[in-house]
């Protein structure tokens, strides 16, 4: 599995699809990891249906959700855009 530390090596793959909400950056960062809704639900510690909810832009994690994700997955929080 790879973890974010580790993306930007995959610039070149990536880049080109879109990144303009959440929704998008959580969805291929979960799928460049190759983890299911399940599996990236367990490793932050919420249901897979918040996952879900987020990847199909109804809603956007909390605070503390987010800074699961980040500590999880060693992502900077500059990574989405709107994070403190």
């Amino acid at each position: 599995m790879l973890i974010g530390k580790e993306i930007g090596i995959l610039d070149s793959c990536y880049s080109s699809l879109p990144e303009g909400s959440f929704a998008e950056k959580i969805y291929k960062f979960r799928m460049l990891n190759g983890l299911s809704r399940e599996a990236f639900a367990k490793q932050i510690k919420v249901h897979f249906t918040a996952v879900q909810s987020w990847e199909c832009g109804i809603c956007v994690p909390r605070k503390k959700n987010l800074k699961k994700i980040c500590d999880t997955f060693g992502l900077d929080a500059s990574y989405f855009e709107f994070m403190d």
